[in-house]
């Protein structure tokens, strides 16, 4: 008995650790100010007025100092999330959340911001149906200061988003997650979200809505030659090598493929050289004739 409450002893004691471990991790942190449009904007008078941990509430503004090496800097932060103010002049410039996370945080602030609109449609095959986007939940939009901004939607809209490139992550409330990027550089921001037309899940996953078909007339000193296949209103993309002679070849695009509208692109050393739309699921072989090349033709 007395040998397990000491087992039992020390285990509490490492759990304990860890945890404090966990708690006391710090990063070094390094903020630059740009206009969001490429250029850095930073001055000898700014200053972090604010930066505090939004779990525990303590300030460590204290701990930046503004160089002309690192922009303004900190040795020791607590990793965690913050609210971080940066005054130029005594006037507010930036407001707006970090995420300390690592080791050493390299952040680019930018003090112009966008307003963010997520519009959520699907073709129903005969139309475009368009939904209102409180539908579809905004689990992550996170930039590439690993900050997360996905609080700030509501209905689809979020404003004071600084400018940047973001990871957006939405659950589509009938087949799951919708994953992709999102350039935010001029001052209205949208984003045309597609739900993602699965049906049913089979028991197994395996390829469906298949593309198969052929190029021919394929021009002298164009191989190889590329089909892709991209999703029209979602992100979803497939790739090809169109396989055979050197005039005519085969090519299969076998994905977990979305129903819905498509592009198709054939693609040869000079460039594009057919660009078609195409719905899938496919009534049958697609053949693209470059000879008679279609740019966006149903």
């Amino acid at each position: 008995m007395i040998v397990f409450r000491s087992f039992i002893f020390m285990l509490l004691i490492l759990c304990q650790t860890a945890g404090a471990t966990e708690l006391l991790k710090r990063g070094y942190v390094a903020i630059r100010i740009t206009d969001g449009l490429g250029h850095s904007v930073e001055e000898g008078s700014d200053t972090v007025s604010k930066f505090v941990n939004q779990d525990n509430g303590k300030d460590e503004a204290h701990a930046f100092r503004s160089s002309r090496e690192c922009g303004l800097c900190a040795k020791s932060i607590p990793y965690g999330r913050y609210s971080v103010i940066i005054e130029r002049r005594g006037n507010k410039l930036i407001e707006q959340p970090v995420q300390i996370s690592s080791p050493e945080n390299y952040l680019q602030l930018s003090y112009r911001t966008a307003i963010v609109h997520i519009v959520v449609g699907h073709d129903s095959g005969t139309e475009m149906k368009w939904f209102d986007a409180s539908i579809i939940k905004v689990i992550s939009f996170t930039n590439q200061n690993g900050t997360d901004f996905s609080n700030s939607f509501a209905a689809g809209v979020a404003s004071n988003i600084p400018y940047g490139i973001y990871q957006i992550k939405l659950s589509d409330p009938f087949t799951g997650i919708i994953r992709r990027e999102v350039d935010v550089f001029q001052p209205s921001v949208w984003v045309l979200s597609g739900l993602l037309a699965f049906g049913e899940y089979p028991a197994f996953l395996g390829p469906r809505a298949m593309v198969e078909g052929k190029v021919v007339n394929i021009p002298n000193g164009e191989r190889p030659v590329y089909v892709r296949l991209m999703g029209l209103y979602f992100e979803h993309t497939l790739d090809d090598l169109v396989k055979g002679t050197a005039s005519a070849g085969d090519f299969t695009l076998a994905g977990f493929n979305p129903d819905g509208l498509y592009i198709l692109l054939t693609i040869g050393r000079s460039g594009i050289l057919d660009a078609r739309e195409i719905k899938l699921p496919p009534s049958e072989p697609v053949v693209i004739d470059l000879a008679k090349p279609h740019i966006l033709a149903h």
